[in-house]
């Protein structure tokens, strides 16, 4: 608003006591146009900024989802789950369960998330779409780890196929959404230019 300001007492210094003749109205013009472009050029820079951050998070926040869905693929999980359900249906896992013997899981990950808590006040720049399912990973793979976690029923242990195949259902449907957020995934170049908000990656891109 400074800015505004001191261009306004320029264009009427500039214009003068005497203001009124042709001369006076074509200085005041070249004035008032001059103005106008530095304002407009204070406004384009302000935009470039704030898009120019919003691709910045989003790239940020879908790195993490590929990051911690290469994780949990790696350390294969979703694997470990599924096995452990299998295993407790077995005539050798019913055994053990008339013997009480259980199952432990625990990890340790209470800071998995670290950009997208960081950024859940600027999730409005992306898409409704992309949001939504970024959002619904976390909460997700927040679900999991709450089971493995201390005070958890797979961290207190547990014989119960059915523990450990609710486990992997909310797993497997994370790292579906992974993939999708993955796959849609391009550089921000190749997408139409939206202003004030990024493209819908379940869409765009379809045509190229």
């Amino acid at each position: 608003m400074g800015n505004s300001v001191e261009w306004c007492t320029v264009v009427w210094q500039v214009a003068g006591e005497n203001f009124g003749t042709k001369s006076d109205l074509a200085t005041w013009g070249v004035a008032l146009l001059s103005g106008f472009m530095g304002m407009g050029g204070i406004v384009v820079g302000q935009l470039t900024s704030t898009r120019t951050e919003k691709k910045s998070v989003r790239a940020a926040v879908l790195a993490e989802v590929e990051a911690l869905h290469d994780l949990c693929m790696k350390r294969k999980y979703l694997e470990g789950f599924r096995e452990d359900a299998r295993h407790f249906r077995s005539p050798e896992g019913i055994i053990q369960q008339q013997r009480g013997e259980i199952y432990q899981n625990s990890i340790r990950a209470s800071d998995f998330n670290l950009i997208y808590r960081a950024n859940l006040s600027r999730l409005g720049g992306l898409s409704g779409t992309e949001a939504k399912l970024i959002v619904r990973f976390h909460q997700l793979l927040q679900g999991v780890l709450q089971d493995v976690s201390e005070g958890g029923i797979l961290f207190e242990g547990s014989n119960d196929p059915k523990d450990y195949e609710e486990a992997a259902d909310i797993l497997e449907e994370a790292m579906d959404i992974a993939k999708v957020l993955m796959a849609q995934k391009k550089p921000w170049w190749r997408f139409p230019w939206r202003c004030g908000q990024n493209v819908d990656t379940a869409t765009a891109g379809k045509s190229h």
